[in-house]
């Protein structure tokens, strides 16, 4: 736990094509922040067409420093006041760095899937207004800032979602490399007024009031824009004792404006000449990996080296699904390294097949690259044992084709000790064989051909895909279902593997609707069995939705479902529905429909009547939650917009009564349980409302077991990064979100 120490304060103001006020908030110490606020004057906008961004570059990472960009929108009436931050969080020593988001006033979290980073999210400070439960979202996901790099920092609509919903970007503008966090339902903010304020801050570890020595001074913060309006100068000063800040052109190869203040001269201060060139590497020194004893990798029981290998007579010419029907020379390990073709040793026309998985010894950016002649791709992560077969989806190195020798890499955030699926294919059609398979861990700046103790497969059976055992990355955490009655078989002791051929369910429409502003869609997965499918993804171009960003579904039980943001201006007109189930990288048939479109979308939403009392009610416990599912009658003029769940066994009146998810005529609601309800029967009751007023109540009993416990389907987060530290704060009729653990002087906690 850090300790707190003292801090100081002072305040610039700025313009930005006008007059911008920005106060400055300065600290040396741990827990108190360094900031300045940006009033754009009504120029400033987050939201379906605006983005934020602030470009950073650290000189050390060897002080305790949050480096972040917050902002304000106006929020609507009764709720409190908030805003939004990004930033990286260093924790002591900087020996673990976050890239986080936070939202207050959010209503709503989702995590994101193949961004090729690992996310978590978090829900804090929930409160209810009208009914409606707010809280501060937070998400976030590790990575290791490499000092004279240069990282852009952005938050911007995730118009796949709707427009409230925002994700946030962390790119490293010296390798390229680039990750993703969110999303997150910024709720109820009046999203086409100006910013109430942007800022940018810091938190620094010092240990004395050196204005000039604050953590400001190690870092070049420069182009802080909105959709590229950017602060440029400053008009004028006031409070603190580190005062003279200064806005100058930067020095430093991306060009912009640097931020500098603290001190009696901070402009004569030159952080850029402390800075190396925006390269690779930041050191004339070689730094290459040694590779950790075989023993020492920690990975579970029948891993074997190396990745598991198929070599086929025959060029694969980019088909992932060449090896149905041909001719297999041979299989097996390919030992700890990957064999290297360097104009030799691999015949034309053939093609080898390899998969496992890739388990770093270094958390950080991992840069990968294959060199070929002819075609190469790689997959890492759920893709590479999910969606492969579909024309190379999610291949994240492609170098497709007949072709002269050409190389492509791939930089991504992995984790210490995880478990990634790894799979490569490689093909030589004509002339001399080339392939060269290359990494760079973290911190180290010499591609290595050496991957010992870096790649490892599990023996094929009935419930694998050659290299990789789906029952181990459903332990490792990814979130897809092992093959159900394939698993349960005996092992075959032939190379035999889950058949690629296996027929994927059909999906059926169960549901479309508009309700409000939202188009409804739900169809059914069919009983669970071998070809069951596993996730399942709407395309509908009409809507915005198209192959080359297909939205996947919730999967609920036998069902899926999407809703999906609805113009009006589609009214009367046909739109074009395909939805397709997956299994194992394997998809069904499409299901394909067309959805007449009312021509009056306002008539088919307008109420009349309160809706009908929910029925079929079920519940379950799920996790250290009571799950309670209900149907809602569609009838016109009587559509059922919210529904509540409240009573005295769960300590709720109706006045709080908890909000649940109406999709259609699906509804849905969540109790949190606490650990004395454990071996109980809890009443409940359960009601529909629009705006006329509210149904008839339902009761409903909740019976929780005496020890209820996580299903074992259920996604594991990563459990290897700290959360990071933010707090909300109240000063007067203020109140304010830091990055610290504690509020500063002046303030106290909400």
């Amino acid at each position: 736990m850090r300790k707190r120490r003292n801090s100081i304060y002072f305040a610039v103001f700025v313009s930005l094509l006008g007059t911008i006020l920005i106060p400055f908030q300065l600290a040396t110490a741990d827990q108190s922040l360094t900031y300045l606020n940006a009033n754009y004057a009504g120029t400033a906008y987050l939201n379906a067409s605006k983005s934020l961004s602030v470009d950073i570059t650290p000189l050390n990472n060897g002080s305790d420093t949050w480096r972040y960009l917050n902002w304000s929108w106006n929020d609507a009436l009764g709720l409190r006041a908030g805003g939004g931050q990004i930033g990286i969080d260093v924790y002591s020593n900087g020996s673990q760095h976050n890239f986080v988001m936070s939202i207050d006033n959010a209503t709503d979290e989702q995590l994101l899937t193949g961004v090729g980073n690992p996310v978590t999210c978090d829900k804090r400070n929930p409160y209810e207004v009208n009914g409606k439960t707010y809280f501060q979202a937070v998400c976030w996901t590790p990575y290791t800032l490499a000092p004279g790099h240069t990282f852009r920092l952005q938050i911007f609509n995730n118009a796949n979602l709707g427009p409230t919903w925002f994700n946030a970007s962390f790119e490293d503008l010296t390798t390229g490399a680039k990750l993703q966090i969110g999303s997150i339902n910024s709720g109820d903010k009046n999203l086409l007024l100006p910013l109430r304020y942007v800022q940018y801050g810091m938190g620094d570890l010092g240990t004395n009031n050196n204005c000039s020595a604050v953590g400001i001074n190690d870092t070049i913060v420069s182009n802080i824009t909105n959709s590229g309006l950017s602060i440029s100068t400053i008009s004028s000063q006031s409070m603190g004792s580190c005062l003279n800040a200064v806005i100058v052109p930067n020095k430093y190869s991306l060009g912009g404006n640097v931020f500098k203040f603290g001190g009696a001269n901070p402009g004569s201060r030159n952080l850029e000449a402390n800075a190396s060139t925006n390269a690779s590497t930041n050191s004339s020194q070689t730094l290459t990996r040694t590779p950790r004893a075989i023993a020492s990798v920690p990975v579970p029981a029948g891993f074997s080296t190396g990745l598991y290998q198929l070599t086929y007579v025959g060029y694969f010419n980019d088909n992932p699904k060449f090896d149905d029907g041909a001719k297999l020379i041979s299989s097996g390990s390919t030992g700890v390294n990957l064999v290297r073709y360097e104009r030799s040793g691999f015949p034309t026309f053939q093609t080898q097949f390899m998969s496992g998985y890739f388990i770093p010894d270094y958390s950080g950016l991992w840069r990968f690259k294959i060199e070929s002649d002819d075609a190469a791709f790689m997959w890492l992560g759920t893709d590479a044992f999910m969606n492969y077969l579909n024309n190379n989806q999610g291949a994240v190195i492609r170098l497709g084709g007949v072709h002269a020798a050409a190389s492509s890499e791939y930089d991504v955030v992995l984790e210490k000790d995880k478990i990634y699926p790894i799979r490569i294919h490689y093909g030589n059609e004509v002339d001399v064989p080339i392939f060269k398979f290359d990494t760079m861990a973290p911190g180290f700046n010499v591609w290595q051909s050496d991957v010992t103790g870096l790649i490892w497969h599990t023996q094929p059976s009935n419930c694998s895909n050659w290299g990789i055992d789906f029952t181990t990355v459903v332990k490792a955490g990814y979130n897809v279902s092992k093959p159900r009655n394939e698993c349960d078989a005996p092992t075959s002791t032939t190379t035999s593997v889950v058949s690629k051929k296996t027929t994927v369910t059909k999906p059926s429409f169960s549901l479309i609707n508009i309700v409000g502003n939202k188009l409804n869609v739900s169809v059914n997965l069919g009983s669970a069995g071998t070809s069951t499918p596993d996730s399942v993804y709407l395309v509908a171009p009409k809507l915005g939705v198209l192959d080359s960003n297909k939205l996947f579904g919730k999967v609920s039980g036998s069902k899926a479902s999407w809703s999906i943001d609805f113009d009006k201006l589609l009214s009367g007109t046909a739109i074009p529905l395909k939805v397709v189930g997956v299994k194992n990288g394997i998809e069904s048939d499409p299901l394909e429909q067309d959805f007449n479109a009312p021509a009056s979308i306002d008539k088919l939403i307008t109420n009349k009547a309160a809706p009908l009392a929910p029925k079929n009610l079920k519940s379950r416990i799920v996790g250290t939650s009571a799950v309670i599912s209900a149907e809602a009658t569609i009838k016109a003029g009587a559509l059922a917009t919210q529904a509540y769940v409240f009573g005295p066994s769960i300590g709720l009146s109706k006045a709080n009564a908890i909000t649940g998810d109406i999709v259609g005529n699906k509804v849905l609601l969540e109790i949190p349980l606490k650990a004395a309800m454990a071996g109980k029967k809890l009443p409940v009751t359960i009601y529909l409302s629009n705006e006329i007023g509210d149904s008839q109540p339902v009761q409903t009993t909740i019976v929780v077991p005496s020890a209820p416990k996580i299903p074992s389907g259920s996604i594991k987060l990563p459990t290897q990064t700290k959360a990071p530290k933010t707090v909300f704060c109240v000063k007067g009729s203020q109140t304010r979100t830091f990055a610290a653990s504690s509020c500063p002087p002046g303030w106290k906690n909400a």
